[in-house]
């Protein structure tokens, strides 16, 4: 995903229980960020079944009748997650709220539609001329983008022996 930010999330799971209403599931991203998707819905056997928890579904959750099968909003905003980074492990809590009875996850899936990252408006392009480490070429490129996300400006692109340079170029050599 490389930098990639969330545009837009959805979450299909497919629960089994003998209690619905017991349960409640909430999709957490990779910075600990919490959405509830629903909170104690449904009764005996209602089954959340291929159930897509969606903010653009035509119907919430709140006022959907078990068994629960199609496209619902959640009770919790997945707007919340929009412009994070889409990047890392995105747990699904399933709780079970009253422990006399018991399901399955039998399943689930997470729809991430990513946006790349802006490129930054000042480049510094690295040019390695030889005699220098795989180490310190990583080093001096990680250095060269740091400084590429501090300095916000552009500049104008000038003519040098020839050639355009867009911003700044470092020839590096060991």
């Amino acid at each position: 995903l490389d930098g990639a930010t969330v545009d837009d999330v959805a979450v299909v799971v497919d629960v089994e229980h003998t209690w619905d209403g017991d349960l409640t599931l909430s999709l957490i991203d990779p910075g600990g960020v919490r959405v509830l998707l629903v909170d104690r819905r449904g009764g005996r056997n209602d089954h959340f079944r291929q159930t897509r928890f969606d903010a653009a579904a035509p119907s919430s959750i709140l006022n959907a009748d078990p068994p629960f099968q199609g496209a619902f909003r959640p009770e919790g905003d997945l707007g919340m997650l929009r412009n994070a980074p889409a990047e890392g492990t995105w747990p699904l809590e399933v709780r079970d709220r009253a422990f006399q009875d018991g399901g399955a996850l039998r399943g689930w899936s997470l729809d991430i539609a990513t946006s790349a990252p802006a490129p930054p408006a000042f480049e510094i392009d690295v040019r390695f001329r030889g005699g220098l480490t795989a180490a310190q070429q990583a080093t001096l490129a990680l250095a060269a983008a740091r400084w590429s996300q501090i300095i916000v400006s552009d500049l104008p692109d000038v003519q040098v022996g020839g050639e355009t340079v867009d911003d700044g170029v470092i020839e590096a050599e060991g």
